[in-house]
């Protein structure tokens, strides 16, 4: 069975890290982007590729390894930035969905308050996983 999860990790790990990668290279300019659509900077678009690859990564370096424990840290941080990005500068037409009952402007400071919230919670959570790590 272990042998199996390895295989599935090793063959999800690899698409994973390279489509991060590919999103990176788009941020970078190393790819072609039409920028006139982009609803975030550019460093939000490579930070989400680095999500993809450090996810990608910890798939390939197996379970429970310190490497991977900095890996989650980073992870956590990335997905802390991008969120926390979202929640404060995201512009307000890019939110949708919600409560119906609700009117539209709630719904907004709603969203924006709850990716504060999850940022939150990544940012506390990578810095224990930090603290963790250096001790």
């Amino acid at each position: 069975m272990e042998g199996k999860k390895r295989k599935l990790r090793v063959r999800l790990g690899w698409p994973v890290t390279g489509l991060g990668l590919a999103v990176i290279a788009l941020a970078l300019g190393l790819l072609p982007l039409d920028g006139s659509n982009l609803n975030a900077p550019k460093w939000i678009i490579g930070m989400s590729g680095a999500v993809f690859v450090i996810g990608g990564l910890m798939m390939l370096s197996g379970e429970d390894t310190r490497f991977n424990n900095m890996m989650a840290a980073l992870l956590l941080t990335g997905l802390g930035l991008i969120g926390g990005w979202i929640g404060i500068f995201g512009a307000d037409e890019d939110f949708s969905g919600g409560l119906s009952f609700l009117p539209e402007a709630v719904n907004i400071s709603l969203a924006r308050g709850l990716f504060g919230i999850g940022a939150l919670i990544c940012l506390l959570l990578a810095a224990y996983a930090f603290k963790k790590q250096f001790e």
